[in-house]
This record gives structure tokens, sequence and C-alpha cells, in this order.
């Protein structure tokens, strides 16, 4: 929308305004209806309904609507006329015209015409003044309008016509008007007046230029002087001055009001001067009116008000001048602050709620640190003027005020534990609850009460706590506190890096500004330190909550600080020391009317044990002990007198380079907290005051914090300070240390005059504590520093070399310079630059050798105890030598002489004492101990020099050594001696290979005494000499391996084969070396004593000896073996020596597992060796191997079941290297002598693994059949039988292992607990090796007639009973073939024997190849019935598995087709048919047994021959069954038992049927038939029996089975016989069944068998 557009809607707005204004005064103001028109025509011209002519118009004038309205004044005609009519309508039109055309600025004022603007103006004024008699909603609308009217038109409005507008305000608070239009009045008035003044600096802002102005005034201000003002700061002068009038009820100058409540008009007052602080400040007769009319006024109010209400007024004026215009207010603020503090003061007698307003103002006052430095400078800092010291006096009434409040604040004597501000009691008869206040202060009672100076509305004080006015005083403190802090902290930011400040500092510092801050901050705290120290002293010892008792330590610790940085040590000393007082002092007052404890009282309880002992405190040490009863000192400390520690020690972190003397006051501290927290040191608990039940854990990690930090602290101190702290700790030590001390001296904190010292109760805290301190920074305190390190050195050495001091004590000292010494080490040694290093090693061993070397001096001790005591300071320092050479050897370069003396010093000892001292035990012992700790010393020492030290004196140092590993004082001395034979090794090793390489060893030397000429004399080559000097410093080393202490045994044979084989390269030395060494020391190494006296450990000591021996004597042998290639013989020395002494130790009794095994490995290791050169070995060496073989003996060893299995298969294992060297030498005797011991390792009765070994062979088992199962000979060989037969007796032995073998073992030691194996996996395997040498093998010859009935034996067991021992055996070495693999998988192991046994059978009777055709009839005679035995293996059942019943019935059948076949073939040709007529009726008798369906039942059973089965005993049982007289009975009622295995019994019935014929079996059959036909009649009769108990037909399915075979039979025999007709006797034999079978015929109802049996009966007699 365009300007344009806007203006006539402006214009449309008008007139309808001035339409309706017009219409509402037609009737009764027709002037004011003309009026309206006129303006409305004005208007017209800008309206959107003007017409053409009209808007013609006012387009020919360029000007917008508001401007063409301000050239008209009459426009203003009708509002002025409304608002003067005393119409409310037409005010009420007319007043809502007038503010739209006020707001946009459309007032007709001629800007260059003042006066008649002016005249413009003042009509309106008048006008709304007029109109301010209308009603409410009239005069709100008015006063809305003012302040825009005023802000638009400030400049024009001014002198009375300034005065009218503010009169309409002043108007509208009449009593009469209502409280909305009150209030609306006096906010409209203020705001009028902050115009007036933006409009005074609006003035000033456009122009300063005061001559320029016109319409200046002349105004009165200091000295009667006047000054020139514009128009517009002169209504502000005259509008403050008659605000002034107005308060004091006189009538004003220039305000048209003739009255203001004092309330308001303070309160006018105060929001001019708080929104114009700055115009106050610079307009000078605004400035001498706040010194002339509102100070005066405000101070008549305060020194005589007693409304509560106009003193919040004027307070808060008091403070706005205070903070805003001080600095034009000096004087009047002086007299204002005196009186303020008059009011405070008792002699006023002001009310405590005035006293409390005063407070307010003075804490507000001191929050402004500005204001408050201010003050001090103006007034108790004035260099210039003699004022009043305000400050001072104000603390002054502080302090006065405080202490007549003592009761409130329940102040005692002593800093109390924080205690619950406010308990819950129960009242015992109403039990209602009561609340109980305790005294004292509580912020949070406090933080939640309104200010008196901000509660403006309230006509009475607030309700305070009684302790309200105490709570603004410390507020006050803390003001102050935090003023001075702020201060510092300025001038800290100004001076950086300057911490501490003083005089001498502005002497090159010129900076006025900063001095003169230096000034007021030191001089503040000069002035004002006593009364903030007595002051704080009164609420420390009150009864505060835990914030405010934080904040009045704050304020202390600043208050210090400040001090400390800026050289008031007075102040700094003071404040220290009261800490020290407030933390330590425990006699006196809990509160105000506490009763005061005595010394011995005790107040706390027995605290818990969680309390320990702060872990930051100094280590306390042990006490110089007395008799005297002492006096403890209570120990009663409490959480806040912990706070009060922790900011002393704050202070001397902060201030430890300025504290000086004062260290004394913070180390007294840190002594007697110790002695509060961990107790004393060396008196009896039961006497000793328990620790105080007021701390809490937290509090003692307060305590161990605040050390902590000192501790840090002390790293980056400067020399001096830690000169300073050296110096107090040592005086102070020496005071708690005198055996002569002060009187009372130590028995409690501070001393009759009030000044800390130290505590007796805990002396050695001070040596502790240094020592501490000591090695925070050792480099930067100890070492750079010129004399820091020999004070140290002087204070310990005096301790330790006093021997009135106690033992502890000395002890104590002793550790602690050593602990130093150490830290010196270090710290200097860990320092990049050389130059320290210098220092370091100088500081070090020089003072070290001072301290020794003060010990030394002292004479010999006659007391026992005091001697050992010094012996151990001496090893101590010797230790700490040690220690220093060990890590920082390679860096010490110039005091190696020093330290040399200092090693020397146990030979001084030693040399004090004479020989009956010595023998003394303490002595003794004490010596050991410090020659040990030379001796550990001189081994580093040796580390670094051996190179420097001549060949001549190397003997020496053997001999020094040998007789350290000979000594029997010190077991680690002798070890460690042993080792540096080994260094002494290397170094002559070195020497030699630096020397001509291609000089021979002439060598020739045999003995000892020779080698030692040799050694002593060096006459010889120095390559060989150093050669004879090795060989000698083995023989040195050798001489001790029979040493009766393991550790030392162990060490010297292991250095000495270990350097040994590092050195030995030439075979001439080793001969030397044999002879002097090996063959006359080492292989004849033996226990001392006899080893079955020793104890169990003892014995296996000498074990772990001799393994060390074998495994040396091995390597070397091995080693050589290497060496020699070919040329073997050379080794015959060493080879002999070693494989005896071998048997030697192998065949000692002594149940020595771990050697055994490493004996048998490293014979194994040997064999290996030489079989690398087996084709050129001699064998002679091979007869000495064999020697083991021969010699060694296998003794059970129960104890270590797995470690001696373990050496039993090292012995294995060398079986096939064995057989391999011993080839050319071996004999069939030699053989079996290696069987035997495999045998005797495979039988090995305990199981030792975790497993069963049914299903795999134990690791012993394996090895052993893998080893057999790889054994084979040159069938060529003429013994090859006699090896054969020798490992096939070895393995029938294992095949037996686990039925025999096994029971026997169980019986012996069945209840030994062990755990038995089963060998079932190993009889397995042999099964499988034996298969191989006899089934698999080609030629038969080769296998003997012996071992093959040892195999059968062997076989039988396992066959014939059957157990139910599963074997599924995989092999890991894949050395049983794919084969027998797959034959293992899940089998029963008499399954696997039985198929052997078949197998066997088979290689004996199988027609023209087998071992028949050419065996021996002994042998045949003999092997038969162990095939017979076989034969009744297949008819034994134990179970019901089918597969084990299947594989019986496959084997019978077998069995029985080879036994048959031989015994048919072969009856009639033996020559003992008597024999073969036995074995024949055995497999028969077996078939008759085996082939009946059914069990016997009772009657049956009683007539079945039960011992022998034969012929005769068959013929006998058919007599009994065809005889009727002998059945003249009924079949029993017993159950038919079937039979299980009905496939082997009906087999049975047809061999036995098969066998009677002639025609087949010409010689069996004979013998046969009787068998057969008892079978048929024992089942005719079974069955004839039973038909008649059942009286019926009917049969069982299984009689009806039995009697079809039987008819099958009876008609098979017959029709044999008929073919045949030989035998008569046969027929005659079937007729005996005749009656039978016709009686049982009318039983049958199965026409199958009884047409059968029928024909039977028709041919018999046919």
């Amino acid at each position: 929308m365009s300007q344009k557009s806007v203006a006539m809607g402006t214009a449309d707005q008008f007139i309808a305004e001035f339409t309706a204004l017009g219409a509402e005064a037609k009737r009764k103001n027709p002037e004011i209806k003309h009026a309206c028109d006129h303006s409305i025509e004005l208007s017209r011209p800008f309206g959107l309904n003007a017409n053409v002519s009209h808007k013609s118009m006012a387009q020919s004038h360029a000007k917008s609507y508001e401007e063409s309205i301000r050239e008209h004044p009459e426009f203003m005609n009708p509002i002025l006329m409304s608002c003067n009519s005393k119409n409310q309508k037409l005010i009420a039109h007319a007043v809502r015209i007038l503010a739209s055309t006020i707001q946009l600025n459309m007032l007709p004022l001629d800007e260059s015409n003042v006066e008649s603007s002016s005249e413009t103006i003042d009509l309106v004024v008048e006008s709304l003044l007029n109109a301010s008699n209308s009603t409410a909603d009239i005069q709100v609308k008015l006063l809305q309008l003012l302040p825009i009217f005023f802000q638009q038109y400030a400049f024009h409005i001014n002198d009375d016509t300034l005065s009218k507008l503010l009169f309409i305000c002043s108007n509208l608070q009449g009593a009469n008007k209502t409280p909305v239009i009150v209030n609306t009045a006096q906010a409209t008035f203020s705001q009028l007046l902050d115009i007036v003044f933006e409009k005074v600096e609006r003035s000033l802002s456009l122009s300063n230029d005061i001559e320029g102005k016109k319409n200046l005034h002349e105004v009165l201000i200091d000295n009667k002087q006047t000054v020139r003002i514009d128009q517009f700061s002169y209504d502000v002068q005259r509008i403050v001055s008659d605000l002034c009038t107005l308060i004091e009820h006189h009538k004003p100058t220039f305000l048209r009001t003739n009255y203001m409540s004092e309330d308001y008009g303070f309160e006018v007052m105060e929001s001019l001067i708080k929104n114009n602080s700055e115009l106050f400040l610079t307009r000078v007769e605004l400035a001498f009116l706040l010194r002339t009319r509102i100070a005066p006024l405000l101070l008549r109010f305060l020194s005589s008000s007693k409304d509560f209400t106009l003193m919040v007024k004027v307070s808060r004026l008091i403070l706005l001048i205070l903070e805003k215009e001080f600095s034009v207010l000096k004087i009047e603020s002086e007299v204002t602050l005196t009186m303020l503090t008059h009011i405070l003061s008792k002699e006023s007698g002001a009310p405590t709620w005035k006293k409390t307003m005063v407070l307010e103002i003075f804490v507000a006052t001191f929050k402004n640190a500005d204001l408050l430095k201010s003050i001090f400078s103006a007034y108790d800092n004035n260099p210039t003027e003699e004022r009043k010291s305000v400050i001072h006096e104000l603390l002054t009434t502080c302090f006065l005020i405080i202490s007549e409040q003592k009761h409130v604040l329940n102040t005692g004597d002593l800093i109390q534990p924080p205690v619950v501000q406010s308990q819950v009691t129960a009242d015992p008869q109403t039990k209602q609850t009561r609340s109980v206040q305790t005294l004292g202060l509580n912020s949070k009672d406090i933080s939640g009460a309104v200010r008196f100076i901000d509660s403006i509305d309230k006509q009475e004080p607030p309700q305070i706590t009684e302790n309200y006015n105490l709570y603004l005083i410390l507020q006050i403190l803390i003001g102050l506190s935090d003023c001075i802090q702020s201060s510092n902290l300025n001038l800290l930011k100004s001076t950086d890096p300057t911490v501490y400040i003083n005089d001498e500092y502005f002497e090159t510092n010129t900076d006025a500004e900063l001095k003169a801050s230096f000034t007021c901050a030191r001089d503040l705290i000069s002035a004002t330190w006593t009364l903030q120290l007595e002051i704080t002293d009164v609420f420390i010892h009150s009864t505060l909550d835990n914030d405010l008792f934080s904040s009045t330590l704050k304020l202390l610790e600043n208050l210090c600080y400040c001090s400390g940085t800026l050289s008031l040590n007075e102040v700094k000393h003071s404040i220290l020391d009261y800490l020290a007082k407030c933390t330590l002092k425990l006699h006196g007052t809990y509160g105000y009317k506490s009763r005061v404890m005595t010394i011995g009282e005790s107040i706390v309880g027995t605290i818990s044990s969680t309390f320990g002992a702060v872990s930051n405190m100094s280590s306390q040490g042990g006490d110089n002990g007395t008799s005297t009863v002492v006096k403890f000192y209570p120990r009663t400390l409490n959480s806040r007198q912990t706070l009060c520690f922790h900011t002393l020690i704050r202070l001397a972190v902060s201030l430890g380079p300025h504290l000086y003397d004062d260290w004394e006051i913070v180390l007294c501290a840190m002594q007697w907290v110790s002695y509060y927290v961990d107790g004393p040191t060396s008196y009896n608990k039961k006497d000793v005051p328990p620790i105080s039940e007021y701390l809490s854990n937290r509090d003692l990690q307060i305590i161990g914090h605040s050390l902590g930090e000192f501790h840090k602290s002390i790293f980056n101190l400067d020399d001096p300070t830690f000169k300073d702290i050296l110096m107090v700790g040592t005086a102070l030590s020496a005071r708690v240390m005198s055996h002569e001390p002060e009187k009372n001296m130590g028995l409690s904190p501070f001393n009759v005059k009030g000044k800390i010292q130290p505590s007796i109760f805990n002396r050695l805290f001070y040596l502790n504590k240094l020592t501490d301190i000591c090695v925070i920074n050792a480099t930067k305190f100890l070492i750079l520093p010129n004399d820091n390190m020999e004070r140290i050195n002087e204070f310990y050495s005096e301790i330790v070399a006093d021997r009135e001091n106690s033992e502890e004590v000395r002890a104590l000292a002793s550790r602690s310079f050593n602990q130093i010494l150490k830290t010196c080490a270090e710290q200097g040694f860990g320092d990049k630059d050389e130059k320290t290093h210098i220092q370091t090693e100088r500081k070090l061993f020089l003072n070290m050798r001072s301290f020794v070397q003060k010990l030394l001096e002292l004479p010999n001790s006659k007391e026992l105890l005091v001697a050992s005591d010094e012996f151990q300071t001496h090893l101590l320092t010797l230790e700490t030598l040690k220690s220093i050479v060990e890590k920082f050897g390679t860096t010490i370069v110039e005091q190696w002489v020093t330290i040399m003396d200092i090693l020397n010093f146990p030979f001084l000892i030693i040399g004090k004492f004479d020989s009956e001292m010595q023998k003394e035990k303490l002595i003794k012992d004490n010596i050991t101990l410090i020659l040990k700790s030379s001796f550990e010393t001189l081994k580093v020492i040796l580390d670094e020099m051996l190179q420097s030290i001549p060949k001549s004196q190397v003997r020496v140092i053997i001999d020094t050594l040998y007789n350290f590993v000979e000594q029997k004082f010190d077991l680690n001395i002798s070890f460690n001696s042993v080792s540096y034979f080994w260094l002494i090794s290397d170094y002559l090793k070195e020497k030699i290979e630096c020397l001509d390489t291609n000089q021979a060893f002439e060598g020739g030397i045999t003995s000892e005494k020779a080698l030692l000429d040799i050694v002593m004399k060096d006459d010889v080559g120095e390559r060989d000499y150093f050669r004879y000097l090795w060989v000698y410093l083995v023989l040195k080393l050798s001489r001790t391996t029979p040493d009766e202490r393991i550790q030392v045994r162990n060490g010297a044979i292991i250095t000495t084969f270990s350097m040994i084989e590092s050195f030995l390269s030439e075979n001439t030395l080793l001969e030397t070396l044999y002879d002097v060494v090996l063959s006359p020391v080492i292989l004849q190494m033996k226990a001392s004593d006899p080893i079955l006296s020793m104890s169990l450990q003892d014995q296996k000591d000498w074990m772990e000896s001799f393994t060390n021996v074998v495994n040396g004597i091995t390597k070397l042998l091995l080693r050589q073996i290497e060496m020699s290639g070919s040329s073997v013989k050379e080794l015959t020395k060493l080879l002999t020596g070693t494989v005896r002494y071998f048997i030697f130790l192998a065949n000692l009794d002594y149940n020595w597992t771990e050697l055994d095994q490493q004996i048998f490995r490293s014979y194994y290791d040997i064999l290996q060796a030489f079989s690398s050169c087996d084709s050129t070995l001699p064998n002679d060496l091979r007869e000495l191997l064999y020697e083991p073989w021969s010699k060694v003996k296998i003794n059970y060893n129960f104890n270590n079941g797995s470690l001696y299995q373990s050496s039993l298969c090292s012995l294995v294992d060398c079986f096939p290297v064995s057989l391999s060297i011993f080839r050319p030498i071996m004999t069939p005797a030699k053989f079996e002598k290696m069987l035997l011991i495999l045998n005797s390792c495979i039988r090995y009765p305990i199981l030792v693994d975790s497993r069963s070994d049914d299903k795999k062979c134990t690791k012993l088992q394996k090895s052993i059949l893998d080893n057999l199962s790889t054994v084979n000979f040159d069938e060529f060989n003429g013994q090859f039988a006699m090896y054969e037969s020798l490992l096939i007796q070895q393995l029938i032995l294992i095949v037996g292992l686990p039925f025999h073998t096994r029971d026997l073992i169980v019986k012996k030691l069945g209840n030994s607990g062990v755990k038995i194996p089963t060998f079932v996996a190993a009889s397995y395997y042999g099964m499988l090796i034996l298969k191989k040498h006899i089934v698999i093998i080609t030629d038969k010859k080769y296998l003997s007639e012996k071992s093959i009935i040892k195999v059968t034996k062997a076989l039988l067991e396992p066959t014939q009973l059957k157990r139910e021992v599963y074997v599924s055996v995989v092999d890991d070495d894949d050395k049983i073939s794919e084969e027998t693999t797959a034959d293992a998988k899940e089998t029963c192991l008499w399954m696997i024997s039985a198929e052997m046994l078949v197998a066997i059978v088979k290689i004996v009777l199988t027609p023209e190849t087998g071992i028949a055709t050419y065996a021996s009839q002994d042998f045949m005679a003999e092997i038969i019935p162990l095939f017979l035995q076989a034969f009744d293996c297949c008819f034994i059942s134990n179970n019901k598995d089918q597969l084990k019943d299947d594989f019986d019935f496959k084997n019978f059948e077998i069995l029985k087709g080879w036994l048959i076949n031989f015994f048919n073939t072969d009856y009639s040709s033996s020559s003992s048919q008597d024999v073969k007529r036995d074995n024949i009726e055995h497999i028969i008798s077996t078939l008759w047994k085996s082939s009946f369906f059914y069990e016997h039942d009772s009657i049956m059973g009683s007539i079945v021959p039960k011992e022998r089965v034969d012929s005769e005993s068959m013929e006998q049982l058919l007599e009994v069954l065809t005889d009727d007289e002998n059945w003249d009975i009924f079949s029993t009622i017993e159950p038919t038992s079937i039979t299980r295995r009905l496939n082997i019994s009906s087999a049975c019935f047809n061999d036995l049927m098969e066998l009677t014929n002639p025609k087949n079996y010409a010689h069996i059959s004979a013998i046969a038939l009787p068998y057969f036909m008892a079978r048929c009649a024992y089942g005719l009769r079974k069955f004839d029996l039973d038909a008649r108990k059942i009286g019926t037909k009917s049969m069982t399915r299984i009689q009806e089975i039995e009697l079809k075979y039987i008819a099958h039979g009876l008609e098979y025999v017959m029709k044999e016989e008929l073919d045949l007709q030989t035998e008569k006797n046969t027929l005659e034999v079937l007729r005996k069944l005749y009656p039978l079978s016709i009686r049982i015929i009318s039983s049958l109802d199965n026409n199958d068998i009884e047409n059968t049996m029928t024909r039977f009966c028709t041919n018999i007699y046919t």
C-alpha cells in the first residue's frame, strides 16, 4: 500500500472521529460541532471518498496528510475545546483523537517559532490537566497518554509546562483516588521523571557547550558558587530539590503538588538516583544536591525514624548512594557510615530490626570490593587527611556484638565437631514429637530469609532468628575476605610471574597504579587482620553448620595466603599459628557452658577398626623407650579440626617458599595429627587413649589427601625453602630425641607461653618425615646443592652412632639414610646431564663412606645384641651399595676407589673381634651376612671388570670362588659362586680365541698334581696356559659336585658340563680332561652317605644330581661322536666310563624313575648317534653298547606309575636301533635277553592312564607292540627259526596277559588301591602280530611244533573264557596293517582268538600241505586235544547275542569239518588208535550233548550220563530208554526250557545222523551209531511220557520239531542200512526202538511224522 493510501486511511479515521465528536457536541456545544466540521474539511482532501475537486486540491499540494495538518493549528480546536468542556463523553472522544494525533506527531508546531510551538504544547497540557478531573476511565487513558506525549515532545515541554504535566500525575495521586489510579499515576510520574533526566543526557550528548545555549540559569553549588545550566538541567535540579522539599513536608518551588509521603518520596528518589547515577556524578549541581539535601535528609531520617517501612526506603537509598555516588559524597558517606556503625552499638538503643538493616547495608557494602577499597582508602587509610577508621570501627563493633552473643553462638574453647542442628524428640507422656533447636548458626535456617532492605511492602519487620545479625556479621567478614582475595589476585596477575610482592619489587617497577593497589591491599590486611582473626576466632569456636564453618576457614585461608604473598609475615605467622591451635588444641570446652575436660578423661569410645593409620603419614618406627609413666594428651580430634589441618597444609603448600621459620608450625602440626590418628609409638597400648570417635573415613581421607598434596608440593620448592624445612625438621627432631629434654616438653601441643611445640609421643616422626621429603626431588635438593647431603648425612649418622638410642631408632635412621642414598642414585644417575652423574657419584659414595666410617670408629660393644644391630647397619649399607652398583655401575666413572674402600670394611669388622667372639653364633651369623652382601657386590663388579684382571690372578679368583662354593655358612653364596666359574670360563675362552689358533695343544697331563704345577709356574705358552687354566677351573668346580647341598651340587654339575660343552673342541684336550677330571671325579661321583639312610627328599635330590651327570656326560659324548666322525675308536675311554656309570646308576634299587628315564633316553641318543656310523663301528664298541640290555634290571616302581611307564617307554624305544646296531654281534641268547626286558616292561601291573586299556593300549604297551611288530629276520639266516620261536613265545605271553597273568596280578595287588590294567588291547595287538608270524608266514617249515602248541594254548584261554571284553583299537602310528585294523573294530577278544584258532587248525590239518603231513606223532598227539578244546568252545554260551551265536556256529562248522575230515582219513593209519578213538569219541560226544532242543527235566536228566560219555555209556542209555518196564511213570509237570541256540542243536543232531553213515564215515559211523540211537530213543521216550501226561495227541511245537528230526533220522539210518546191508548190528539197534516207536504213533497228531514213523516201523522188520 502506498504512503498516500495510508494517509487517506488515516484521514478517514480522523474524519470519522471528528464526525462522531461533532454529532455528540451538535446540540449542547455547537461551537465544537463547527470546529469539528472545519477539521473534517481539512482532512477530507486526503480521504478515500474525497470528490475530484478535493483530490485535485490535495494532489496539488505535494505534502502528506500529517504535514498538512501541522500547518493548521485550528485542527486542534475541537480537541482542546472538548477537553475543556467538562462533558465526559466529549472529553473521552477528544482524548482518543488527541492520542492518535500525538502518536502520528500531528500537533501543529512551528519549529521556527519556538514561542508559538510552546503555546500549542502548553494548550494541550492545559487541556489535559482540565481533562484529568474526569472519570476514572478517562484518567487512566490520560495517564497512559502522558509518557507518549512527553517522550514525543520532550524538548518542547519545559519549565512551567513540565510542572503542569507532572502535576497531572501528582494530582491523580490524591487520597480520593482509587488505588489503580494512584498506582498508575505514581508509575507515570516516575516515567516522566526518567524522561526529564534522559532529556538532559540527550542534550549533553548533542552539545556540551553550555554557554552557547539559550535560557541558561544560574544555580548554587559548593562554597556558595554558582553554575550556569540549560533549561533541561535546570528542570532536573528543581525537581530533585523539590522532591527533598516534599519529603521534608515543605512547599516546593517548581513542582505544583503540595504533598508527597516520605515513603513515596524516597522511593522516587531511589529510582532517580539508581537510573541516573552517572548523571548525579557528572552534574555538579546534582552532586551538590546529593551532599546538601539528600545526604542530610537521609541522616536525619536514619537517626530519628522508627518506622520500618520508611527505614527500608532510607536504607535502600543510603546503600544506593554509597554504591553509586560515593566519589562525590565522601564526607557525607563518612558521617553516614559512622552513624550506621553507631546504630549497631549497644549505646544507640536502636531496635534490633534497625541494626539488622544496618548490617545488611554493610554486608552489601563489603560484598562490593571496589566500594570497600574506596571506603578504606578514603577513611581508614587516608594518608593526607585525618579521617575516621570506618572499617576498623565497624569490625570493632561487630566483635563486641558477637562477644556478647557467645551464648547464642554456643562458643567454646575448642573447635566443635559438626552437630545436628535440630533433633526430634518424643514426649514420653504425650507420645508426640517436638523439635529441639540447637544453638549456633545454621545457614539453612537463614538462607531462605528475605533481607530487611528488600521488604519494601512490609509494614513490620519480618520474623528472623535470634542469630541472624550474627550471620550478617560473618557475611561482612567474608565480604572483606573476598575483597582482599580479589585485590590480591589482580595484583598477582599484574606481577606474574612474581608471586611474593614487597616494597623491593617496586624499586624496579614504577607502575604507580600497581603500587597503589599493592599498598591498599597490604594496608587493608594490616589494618583489619587482628579484628578479623578475633571475630573469626569466635565463629570458628562456635556451633556452625558445615557450610558456614568452611566459609569461616576459607576467609582465614584467604587472609593468610594474601598476607604471605604481600610479605606480611606477622599476619601470616599469626594465622598459621592460630590454625595450628585450632587443629591441635583438645583441652577446653565444647560449647558455651560445656564442662571442662581433664587430660586423663576420654570422651570417646573405642572406634571401629576400619579407622587405620593414614597412609600418607610418615611411617612410624621404634622409639626411645622409657619406664617413666607418661600422661598422654587426648586424641579426640574431630572432623572440623581435620578441616583446619587441611587448611593449614594448603597454606603450607601455597606459601612454602615464604614460610621460613613458620615451617616449625606446619611440621609440629603434622606430628601431632600423626599422633592423634596413628597413636604414639613404643608405648603400651592399654595406656594409649583411643582414636577419636568423631573421625570418619572421610576425615582420614582428608588428612591423607592433605599430606599427599604437601609431599607433591615439595618437588617444586626452591633450595632455600628446602633448607628451611631441613633445618626446622632436624632441630625439632633433636628436641624430641634429646636424652635430656626440656621440662614438660612435648606433653601437649603448646607450652605454657602458648607456643607450639613438638610431641614426645611419636619422637621418630621428624626422622621419617625428613626421609619422605628428601626422596621427593633428590637431584634438586641433595645432589646439586653444596651441603644439603652432608647435613642429612650428619643428621642420620649421629642418630645411628649414638648407642643411647634404642635399637629401633638406630635401625630406622640407618634405613632412612640408605633409602635416601638409593633415591639419589635413581634420580641422579637417571638425569641426562653427565655432570649430574659425576656429582651424583661423589655425593653418594663419599657420604656413604663417611657414614660407615663414623660407625666403624665406635669401640667394640661388649653386648652381643648391640654388636648384632650394628652389623645390620653395616649390612644395610652394603646392600644399598650393591643395589646402586647393580643399576648404575656402568655410569660410575671416578669413585671406584671409594667403592672398594666400602667393600673392604667387612674384613675390618672381622679384625675388630677376637677369635672367641667370632665363635659366638650371633657374631658368626652376622659376619656371614655381611660377607654375603660383600660377595654380591663383588659379583656385580666382576661382571664389569674381569677383563682387566691379570691372568696370574685368575687362579686366585678361581680358588676364591672354590672357597665360596665350599663354605657352609650360606647356600646362596656357594650356589652363586658356581655360576662365576662359567663367567671365568667364557673369559678364558675369549682369551684363547684372541691368541694364535694354529698352536696345537700338547696335552700329556694325567694328574691333578701335574696340572697344578703348570698353572702355578706359568712356564708354558700363553695359549696353553689359558687351556690348562681352564682345565684347572673345571677341576676345581668338579671337586664341588659331591656337595651335600642339592643346589650347590646340581649347580656345579650343570655348570661343569656346560663349561666343557662351550669350551671343548680338541680331542687332546678331551683326553686330558677325561684323565684329570671326568674319570677320577665326575664318573666316580657317589653320595657321601648311604642313600637309604637319607630322607626321601635327600634321596630325590641325589637322584636329580645323578640325572644331571647323565645329561651332561651324554651331551659331551654325543658332541664328541659328532666331532670325531668315523674315528670313533678315540671315544672308547669316554664311552666305557659312560656306559658303565649308566649301568651302575640304573641298577640302584632306589625307585629313581626320573633317573632311569633319563638314562634310557641318553642311552637311546647314544645308540642313535652311533647308528649313523654303524658300518664302521668296531664290534668291541657294539659289545659295550649292548651291556645295558644284559646288565640293567627292571625293578617295578609303583609310586609314580606315569613317570615309570615313560621311563620304560624310553628303554623300549632303544629296541629297534639296538637290533640294528647289534645285528653283527646278535645271538639268540642276546635276543632273548632283549625280549625278556620287553616282556617285563609290558607286564607292568599299574594302569597309569586315565582311560582303560581295554580299547586302546597304554603308551608302554603300544610302544612294545609296535617295536615287536617291526621285528623281522633274514629267512636265510641259519638261526631264523630260533629267533622266530623266541619272538612267538613272547607274543604268546602277551596274548595271555588279560587272563591268567592278570588274575595273578589282581590276586596280589587287588587290595592295594591301584588301578590294574586289563591288557585287553595289548592282547589283541599281540594276536595280530602273532597272526602275522604264524598265519601269514609263507613257509610253515620255519614254525616250530613247540611254538604252534604254545600259541594254541595261549589262544585257548580267552576263547574258553569268552569274557565280554571288547576291543576297538585304532593304531596311532599306522604300524598295524589295514586288515588287522578293520578286524579290530568293536569285537570281543575271544572272537579274535577263536578266529586265530580256526586258522591254526587249518594250517595244521590242511590235507597234503598242512603241518600234520610232516609233523611228529608227539606233536599231533598234543595238538589234537587242543583243537578239540577249541571245538568245544563253540558250544559255550554266556549271553544272548545273536552275532556271537552266529560266530560260534560258523566256527563250529569249520572246526567240525576239519576235525571230522582229519579223523575220518587218519583214524586207520595211526598206530595209536586208542588215542584217536578217544579224540573221535570226544567230538561225537560233544555233538551228542549239544543236539538236545531243550533242557533235561528231572526224570530225563537222571538217566543221562554226567561224567563219562562214550559209546558204552550210550548203549547203556539206549537199553534204559527202550525198556518199557523202566517207564511205567508219568512225565514231570516241569515246563520245557528250550535251548537258545537251536541252530547249533539241530546241526549237531544232523551231524550225529550223518556220522552214522558207514559209506561216508567208515571208521567213525560205528562209534557214532550208539550216540545217535540213544539220542532218538531219548526223544521218543520223552514224547511218550508227555503224551501219557497230557492224555491227548496234541504236542508242543518243540516236540513236533524234535520228532520230525528223529523220524527223519531213523528213516535215514534205516535207508542207509538197507542200501548197504552190511551191518546187522545196526538193524538190531534200530529194532530196539520199535516198541517205543509203535507206542508213540498212536499219540501223534502230525501226519508227516506219523507217516514217517509208520514207514520206519514197517521197514524195520521187512
